[in-house]
């Protein structure tokens, strides 16, 4: 499994593998990103620039192809202009209510 952190500055990238009920991580590289991305959240076409080479180092060191692949984000990167979330809801109340 595969495993990508996009963090402001750099990607992280993992290989593990899961063998008897245990995680095994066998590698992770730290790659940076020419400069901060936070700034370019909303403007994809610089966004996709600075992601670009990173995300081809990242593959070039472990092979995505056929793997499971899990992507994360820092938690401030991730929000919604639509649906405002109410901090008082569970999970689950908040899935509820997103599904309408």
């Amino acid at each position: 499994m595969i495993g990508l952190v996009i963090s402001d500055k750099f990607l992280l990238v993992g290989n593990w593998d899961e063998k008897l009920d245990e995680i095994i991580v066998e590698s992770v590289k730290k790659i940076d990103f020419i400069e901060s991305i936070t700034q370019y959240l909303h403007d994809e076409s610089s966004l996709n620039s600075i992601l670009a080479s990173p995300l081809r180092q990242a593959k070039e060191y472990t092979a995505f192809s056929g793997q499971n692949v899990v992507v994360s984000f820092l938690d401030n990167f991730v929000s919604h202009s639509i649906l405002k979330l109410e901090h008082d809801l569970s999970k689950n109340e908040h899935i509820e209510y997103a599904n309408g």
